[in-house]
């Protein structure tokens, strides 16, 4: 799904690592950018992150955009959600998730640095 908005106010960062077609993954490989997607926290031991959710009460749409080239499957990327208001106690560094297009999962990502504490949004 491509999102036609640059992401110029990111809720965080990221390393993104698009899994191959043979192993399930996009047929053609990484997408067009900026990309939009369905994306599921992987589960936590939430003991070690007090204050924090585990996951949103719903599926959540993500938008990312790159930001530097690691390797051809590999990318640094900007992160925002629609929903950031339910997301956003769901970030912290280190969270991981899957990004899926329809049932298959064709990316892993793992949060490298949350930059909001509250959605500017709101103010």
């Amino acid at each position: 799904m491509l999102f036609r908005s640059p992401i110029d106010n990111p809720m965080a960062l990221a390393m993104v690592e698009w899994i191959s077609s043979p192993a399930g993954g996009r047929p053609n490989g990484p997408p067009s950018w900026p990309y939009a997607t369905i994306c599921e926290f992987l589960e936590e031991n939430m003991t070690c992150h007090p204050g924090h959710k585990e996951f949103p009460e719903f599926a959540v749409s993500i938008f990312i955009e790159p930001i530097e080239l690691v390797s051809v499957t590999v990318w640094k990327v900007k992160v925002d959600y629609i929903a950031r208001e339910a997301v956003l106690p769901c970030l912290w560094k280190g969270r991981q998730l899957v990004l899926r297009e329809g049932y298959h999962i064709v990316a892993v990502a793992m949060i490298t640095d949350v930059l909001v504490t509250k959605d500017p949004r709101r103010e």
